[in-house]
């Protein structure tokens, strides 16, 4: 390729430098720079290293310089080779010392961005998509596929738009060009990077997410239910009580102070997109000026042809623009001057095609406006051609955002909200579920700690009359540290259920004028689950005290635990007063 070329060429010329036998050039201008004794003094592997400024001018040479595609196609399969060659020995060195890889280097040059936009200017055949994709794979990131739908659009746009004026041309490269960035910029976003520019993605992401675990905790929490036949185990309570903590961050999220602005896409993103929205334009400009045509006209009118104006005077000013900035960096970048006198060529064509296809627009108008009832001189692509142009350029908009960062919009927005207008009675219905769990629990505590309490007095008593001796002594005080360690964590899940279902209890009334508010029409349901949820809390709170009686010796033995006697959800004309 144009790159090794250039990079073997400065290897043979490091070479005899580095030995000292060397003969002396015989020509004038070789004897005036041989004095410089530097290079011999460089050890020999600086042959294989070369400055990244200097690599990205070559890369991007080489890829202006491909314009068959053999050499298009070859270009292409060596970039991959070269990306995937682990055991290559050339580096390139940064300003700061460090040292880059290929891939890297790539990524800093404008190498695919000139690939894409070359991909434009000339059609493609279908059996080069497959090299183009396996080149973009090896750089970019291919989420969903992404190198290989960009390889298919740029394709099809190659052949779909060989035969359009040069502003669309133009429009076309900026917006595959800017597609690219876009997708070097997404490869080295991070998770933090991409919620800032787009919050409102992160929190549809996790009302998605919510829903998902709910629907996991609610099925664990009946599996396990059937499994214990009814008897509340840790497992159970701990299910229970994480299903209505998912119901609340669910809830709580679907609130308006909760949901995040959506901002407009910025970077690299926003660029692509507003070159897309470009693209589409001076389409959507030449299929009016098509259908018109096909309409019968015989000539443009003043409208359509100061549209046109319009549109190739935008263009000129950007390509002179461009060749303004090049010629700038031309006299001040003298490492990258072969590349951008080759990238100055490039636009200097695209004025003179330009110039060209705007003065044989405005004879061809001017003959037919001469001659009455005559056809225009100047061949115009059908409206089909450009309809289907214009499908290829809004599916650009899909692929420059492989993250969705420029999905969330409003109106998704509101569509979660609609679809979750039943979440407020879902969330106090699995709050009473778990207050009924919590009473259940502790209603077989009592039992628990009556059973501890027998075996350490036993086992205490054992102990003080000395019956036993030897092994029967420290299984008996066994015994007694495993009925005092079961009667601790029994206590201790008490504490923690009794703390839950007043915590449930005031968290339910804090939220319901916002429950009230977010569905109306339900106020009235969730007001009876919350006076279930008074009434099981109540119960909860009286049968604690038969907890701590109990395990105090001051209460009876217990019996048979009480069923919960909450009572059943109000109709929907009762009304709740907090």
């Amino acid at each position: 390729t144009g790159a090794e070329q250039q990079l073997n060429k400065k290897k043979k010329n490091k070479k005899p430098a580095a030995n000292g036998n060397a003969p002396q050039p015989s020509s004038a201008p070789a004897a005036k720079a041989a004095p410089q004794p530097a290079a011999v003094a460089l050890p020999v592997n600086t042959d294989l290293t070369v400055g990244v400024s200097e690599a990205c001018a070559i890369i991007e040479r080489g890829a202006r310089e491909a314009k068959q595609q053999a050499d298009k196609v070859k270009l292409w399969k060596e970039w991959t080779r070269q990306a995937n060659d682990k055991a290559s020995k050339l580096k390139y060195a940064d300003v700061d010392g460090t040292n880059l890889d290929f891939k890297q280097v790539i990524l800093r040059s404008k190498a695919l961005e000139i690939c894409a936009e070359s991909c434009i200017s000339t059609p493609l055949h279908p059996d080069k998509e497959s090299a183009l994709a396996q080149m973009f794979a090896s750089f970019l990131p291919n989420e969903g596929g992404a190198c290989n739908n960009l390889a298919n659009l740029l394709v099809r746009l190659s052949n779909s738009l060989a035969g359009d004026a040069p502003d669309t041309l133009g429009a076309a490269q900026r917006a595959v060009s800017g597609i690219v960035q876009s997708l070097k910029a997404a490869a080295s976003r991070d998770g933090s990077e991409a919620e800032a520019a787009n919050p409102v993605v992160t929190w549809l992401e996790r009302v998605s997410s919510l829903d998902k675990e709910i629907a996991r905790a609610q099925t664990s929490l009946t599996k396990l239910t059937a499994v214990n036949k009814g008897v509340v185990t840790r497992e159970v309570a701990n299910t229970a009580r994480q299903l209505v903590r998912l119901h609340e961050e669910k809830f709580d999220l679907l609130q308006p102070e909760s949901i995040p602005t959506v901002k407009p896409p910025s970077g690299a993103l926003g660029a692509c997109l507003r070159g897309i929205e470009e693209l589409k334009a001076v389409i959507s400009g030449h299929l009016k000026e098509s259908e018109s045509k096909s309409a019968g006209a015989a000539s443009q009118d003043a409208a359509a042809r100061s549209a046109q104006a319009a549109s190739y005077k935008r263009e000129a000013e950007i390509l002179a623009a461009q060749a303004a900035q090049v010629s700038s960096q031309i006299r001040t970048l003298e490492a990258q001057l072969y590349s951008l006198r080759a990238q100055a060529a490039e636009i200097e064509e695209k004025r003179a095609a330009l110039a060209a296809r705007q003065q044989a627009s405005w004879e061809g108008a001017s003959a037919a406006s001469s001659s009455k009832g005559g056809k225009p001189q100047s061949a115009l692509l059908t409206p089909a051609h450009y309809r289907e142009s214009l499908v290829l350029a809004e599916a650009l908009a899909d692929l420059a955002d492989p993250s969705r960062l420029a999905a969330a919009s409003p109106e998704q927005v509101l569509n979660v909200q609609t679809a979750q207008v039943n979440s407020p009675v879902e969330y106090v219905a699995a709050a009473e579920s778990l207050l009924g769990v919590a009473l259940g629990a502790l209603g077989e505590v009592p039992a628990k700690l009556s059973f501890c309490r027998q075996r350490i007095a036993q086992a205490t008593k054992l102990v003080q009359l000395g019956a036993l001796a030897g092994k029967a002594v420290e299984d008996s005080k066994r015994q007694q540290e495993e009925a005092e360690k079961l009667m601790a964590d029994t206590l201790r899940m008490a504490e923690e259920l009794v703390a839950t279902a007043a915590q449930v209890r005031a968290d339910a009334h804090r939220r319901y004028d916002a429950m009230a508010r977010f569905n109306p029409e339900k106020a009235a349901t969730v007001a009876g689950h919350i006076r279930n949820i008074d009434a099981l809390e109540a119960q909860v709170q009286q049968q604690h005290s038969v907890v701590l009686a109990t395990a105090s010796g001051a209460a009876p033995p217990p019996s048979a635990p009480a069923a919960p006697t909450a009572a059943a959800p109000a109709a929907a004309t009762t009304t709740y007063i907090p």
